[in-house]
């Protein structure tokens, strides 16, 4: 009992987008975070380490 046709026709319109938009809510937070951070490291004197250390904090799992 696999999936029908039909169930994988729908299965491959609806995963595609749901993906992408997936995909794109990751980008924005992380971009989101990257321009807090910025704001942050123009008053502080934060390295490049403490940057890279912050912003893969920053991923989802």
């Amino acid at each position: 009992m696999g999936l029908s046709r039909l169930d994988r026709y729908v299965l491959r319109e609806v995963a595609v987008p749901f993906f992408f938009s997936l995909v794109l809510v990751i980008v924005l937070v992380f971009l989101l975070q990257a321009n807090n951070l910025a704001g942050a490291a123009l008053g502080l004197a934060i390295s490049f380490e403490d940057i890279v250390v912050i912003l893969s904090a920053a991923l989802p799992p």
